[in-house]
């Protein structure tokens, strides 16, 4: 959400005159904590591995829990990032 928001603000603002350039850490601090929670990892986290906070999970179940929440997403995303990359390049 942060990359997008910085690629797009050129052409949002390109017909108004002065204004500032956004930072990352001002679009983070106006999407807040709720929009930069991954869901589904916090998801596989809790219930599928039963983190709580008196009991941490090892790295492998961390990992695992990464590579199933990231992989629908690259999956899915893919292949529109490839086709708004090119003609980028």
């Amino acid at each position: 959400m942060v990359k997008i928001r910085l690629q797009v603000q050129d052409e949002l603002t390109k017909n108004v005159v002065d204004t500032p350039r956004r930072s990352e850490l001002r679009i983070v601090k106006n999407l807040g904590v709720v929009d930069l929670y991954f869901p589904a990892y916090a998801y596989l986290k809790k219930d599928w591995f039963g983190e709580f906070p008196t009991k941490s999970l090892g790295i492998a179940q961390l990992l695992t829990a990464g590579a199933i929440a990231g992989m629908p997403a690259a999956y899915l995303t893919t292949t529109c990032d490839v086709t708004k990359t090119r003609p980028q390049v």
